[in-house]
């Protein structure tokens, strides 16, 4: 083909027979169509456009042009020549051909959810776009242009949207979605240059935007131009450039942590009292004050850097939470209403909760990033408790009973010298630096599954003189996954036909468990260590089973000499014993198979060990 003249096949490379492209139909050029020129002079109206491998010529469009679906570029030029396009996706990241795609002033609106222009390989691609606009208007959309310029990117989408790679330099950038919901966050994964207007509008609360970063690593956004900023959140953004010094502030700038260069930018913390004379929402604004009762004039809904306070004057009825960003610092030890949430709100200070109130919907966010305290004030937390501060810590104030997953992805978990209830600790294989300092109190898992879950890295456990206490006697099974970490005393309640697992190259001060029948099963192929005391013990018909992971692969328990090994009413299978301590299987215990290292003797006062 050259120039104008298009003609069209059903096959690559076959006979010119095909009618001019419609709705249901792609359209591709290849390595058989030819090089040259195609100019497009009708809307091609199609589904598909694939500038596909081994096309070397160029596809220009005279005509503006829809695309239902996703226009490809693996190879050739691509020109859209300052028409107006609309596609469902752009990408232009498969393979490492040489290809081009020149936009001139193009307005090209992409409607598609995902990452819905694509134009970020570093390999054999060429983009001209500085006098462009890329209008984003799906549900959950991306852009990743890999520092390429543009004219004008304007983000309405709603959702997640986000931002891949280094996002280049933009003449001007507007995120503001079309449609206001508690979701719509911008997630940037790299710097922004905004040489002309950076626009972020937000709806009021609780429908304010947040901008932030992935993993919390703080990025630029450099803007030389003007700055327009209204009902936002910002979350490790690192402003430079002179346009941030006078920017244009409405609504409020919230303040998520992790911001630098936003002294002027960030409105100043203050303290909110709430007061309602009847059941209402966390967003209404005729509900928060400067002093309690409804005294010391208007206040406004919290910001994420003020402090919230409910008191005894609040009123006893129940406050729905429905800004996901709720405040700073929660203070609620004197109200005697109720709450309720279907989101999971987050505080990003201290939090000291109501004796009658958790706070919490899906779950219960804890994203403060100094030294942080959180009093429950003897209310069960009905959700997931998780902390999400980044490099912080938060210490309990009192014991801690919750009903869902205490989840600790980042940050640093303090129990403080108090207990915790929870039917499982997690992490969730997270990778960014993270702890639990356990303390001197008692860990009660009474859930089943995986009831201690550390899969992630970096983490740092503490185990202090702390008991874990595994105590569901179900007959669904129990995991305790320890990642290989050093913990201080595991009891594990006999009963019940669910079996007790145990997995990593963990070290206890002690394992306990004794009175009754329990299936206890070790990592074949791994070494468990004891550094104090190994105590097993069944009763008679109701022994405790020791076994591997793996049938036929035992698992090696290993103890220094100075190690109290006592155990009784054992059924052993597959299980070495090693290190110097006398391993005491007991006189009432059996081996099944595969066992080594293990004396039939009992634990007595004359082998030196104590009595049961």
């Amino acid at each position: 083909m050259n120039g104008t003249n298009l003609v069209l096949a059903t096959t690559s490379g076959g006979t010119a027979t095909a009618a001019s492209p419609g709705t249901a139909d792609t359209v591709t050029w290849d390595g058989n169509s030819g090089g040259g020129m195609a100019t497009i002079a009708i809307d091609m109206n199609c589904t598909t456009v694939t500038l596909n491998t081994g096309w070397s010529g160029a596809v220009t469009f005279s005509h503006s042009q829809t695309c239902s679906g996703t226009v490809t570029l693996t190879s050739g030029t691509l020109n859209t020549n300052g028409q107006t396009c609309s596609f469902s996706t752009f990408t232009a990241n498969t393979g490492s051909a040489t290809r081009s795609v020149v936009l001139g002033a193009s307005t090209i609106s992409c409607s598609g959810t995902g990452t819905s222009w694509s134009a970020s390989s570093s390999t054999g691609l060429s983009v001209s776009a500085a006098s462009s606009t890329i209008i984003l208007t799906g549900a959950g959309c991306g852009l990743s242009t890999l520092g390429y310029t543009y004219g004008t990117i304007e983000i309405t989408g709603t959702g997640g949207i986000n931002l891949n790679g280094n996002s280049g330099t933009v003449t001007n950038f507007t995120y503001a979605p079309a449609t206001a919901g508690i979701n719509n966050q911008l997630l940037r994964y790299g710097t922004l240059t905004v040489t002309g207007v950076l626009t972020i509008t937000g709806s009021v609360a609780p429908n304010r935007v947040l901008v932030a970063t992935y993993q919390n690593v703080s990025h630029a956004i450099t803007c030389n131009g003007s700055v327009v900023l209204s009902n936002c959140d910002l979350q490790d953004v690192a402003a430079a450039g002179t346009g941030w010094s006078s920017a244009t502030l409405s609504g409020g700038i919230g303040d998520c942590l992790g911001n630098t260069g936003m002294s002027s930018i960030l409105t100043t913390a203050q303290t909110n009292y709430y007061y309602a004379a009847t059941n209402g929402n966390w967003s209404a604004t005729g509900s928060w004050y400067l002093g309690t009762g409804g005294a010391g004039g208007a206040g406004r809904v919290p910001l994420p850097q003020d402090t919230a306070i409910l008191d005894a004057n609040s009123g006893n009825h129940t406050v729905t939470l429905d800004c996901p960003r709720a405040a700073g610092n929660l203070t609620a030890t004197n109200y005697t209403g109720t709450s309720a949430s279907s989101g999971g709100p987050q505080f990003f200070g201290n939090v000291a909760l109501s004796p009658t109130a958790f706070f919490g919907g899906s779950q219960l966010e804890l994203a403060g990033r100094s030294s942080q305290t959180f009093t429950s004030n003897g209310v069960t937390i009905s959700t997931n408790l998780v902390m999400q501060g980044i490099g912080g810590t938060y210490s309990q104030q009192d014991n801690l009973v919750v009903a869902y997953p205490l989840i600790v992805p980042e940050g640093t978990w303090n129990a403080n010298g108090h207990n915790v209830t929870a039917p499982e600790v997690e992490d969730g294989g997270s990778s960014i630096a993270h702890g639990i300092q356990m303390g001197s109190g008692t860990w009660t898992l009474n859930g089943t599954g995986s009831v201690w879950s550390i899969t992630g890295s970096p983490v740092t456990i503490t185990p202090s003189t702390s008991t874990i206490a595994i105590t569901n006697t179900s007959s669904t099974a129990k995991t305790f996954a320890g990642a290989g970490q050093t913990y201080n005393n595991l009891q594990i309640t006999p009963g019940g036909t669910g079996a007790v697992s145990i997995t990593g190259a963990n070290t206890f001060a002690s394992l306990v468990c004794t009175g009754g029948s329990k299936t206890i099963t070790m990592p074949s192929s791994t070494t468990t260590t004891i550094t104090g005391k190994l105590n097993l013990v069944g009763a008679p018909s109701n022994l405790i089973t020791l076994n591997a992971s793996t049938p036929s692969t035992a698992a090696t328990i290993s103890a220094v000499a100075s190690v109290l090994v006592d155990c009784n009413y054992l059924s052993l299978k597959d299980s070495t014993a090693t290190g110097g301590a006398t391993f005491y299987e007991g006189v009432n215990s059996s081996v099944v198979s595969n066992v080594s290292g293990w004396t039939a003797n009992s634990y007595s006062a004359a082998n030196q060990r104590w009595g049961v």
